[in-house]
């Protein structure tokens, strides 16, 4: 029994050294090329974009277990981590466009001596929600035997991640290695993916995901278009017409959920 714990965990915990160096690595990359005013407003800008994935880091905590459990008794799949999945990712979307809008009018209250950088905030921010999507589409290795490929994956990721950094910060700074770690990122959700995908038969409407992705970038910049001010009033009113949106969709994804669970059913 040690013996078999240790195979199953032993790879997830080096996975997970491996995703942490890959969460640091960016800023020794920079701090060659910056001083400290650069690496202060860089972690600024980190710690915002995390954020999110504290927000969103109980629907893992449930939703590991859950799978774990029910795979056990329903072979298909679809039944659970599929619709699952996809609400979280709307959810997901949702609040990293609340915090993208109200980035401006939450960002002197808690940095008031640092200047946002919204280009720097949006890559760092849509890197977060890459990473945070990456735990339920990882449920895949979660399996006796399996759990190797996530330190497989992971040390791809991080190596790959790093060397984008290192060879980014000279040229372009703050940007060069935010870009570095959102390859990593890319990279672990990715594969991770294609392997969930593969191993359990499964199939996440990606189609969906980027009609998701496209109508909340036209929403926000409508939002911002239409209500220039950031006081609270505004982003008040700016969360309720993004709340009004990302309702219509999680009822959209529901109801295209819902038809592909009773069309697998039929099949069966």
């Amino acid at each position: 029994e040690v013996r078999l714990a240790l195979a199953f965990g032993g790879p997830i915990v080096l996975a997970s050294l491996c995703t942490g160096m890959l969460s640091s690595i960016d800023r020794y990359a920079l701090a060659p090329w910056g001083n400290a005013v650069i690496l202060t407003t860089y972690i600024a800008h980190i710690k915002l974009s995390q954020a999110l994935g504290s927000i969103v880091a109980p629907f893992y905590t449930w939703f590991a277990p859950k799978a774990m459990q029910l795979r056990e008794t329903d072979t298909r799949g679809h039944s659970f981590l599929v619709p699952s999945t996809s609400v979280f990712f709307v959810a997901l979307a949702g609040i990293c466009a609340g915090l993208w809008l109200a980035s401006p009018t939450i960002w002197p209250i808690i940095f008031p001596t640092i200047k946002l950088d919204r280009p720097l905030f949006a890559i760092l921010l849509i890197g977060t929600a890459i990473w945070s999507f990456g735990n339920p589409v990882s449920i895949g290795v979660l399996r006796p035997g399996k759990t190797h490929q996530a330190l497989v994956v992971t040390l791809i990721s991080m190596v790959a991640g790093a060397g984008a950094c290192f060879a980014l910060a000279p040229a372009l700074g703050s940007i060069g290695v935010s870009l570095g770690r959102g390859l990593g990122v890319v990279l672990y959700t990715v594969l991770f993916a294609i392997y969930t995908v593969k191993s359990l038969k499964i199939r996440y409407p990606w189609g969906l995901y980027t009609q998701i992705i496209l109508a909340l970038v036209a929403v926000c910049f409508g939002i911002e278009a239409l209500i220039r001010e950031h006081d609270f009033l505004s982003l008040s009113l700016k969360l309720i017409l993004l709340g009004s949106a990302v309702l219509l969709l999680l009822l959209r994804v529901i109801r295209r959920t819902d038809r592909s669970r009773f069309s697998a059913s039929e099949n069966i």
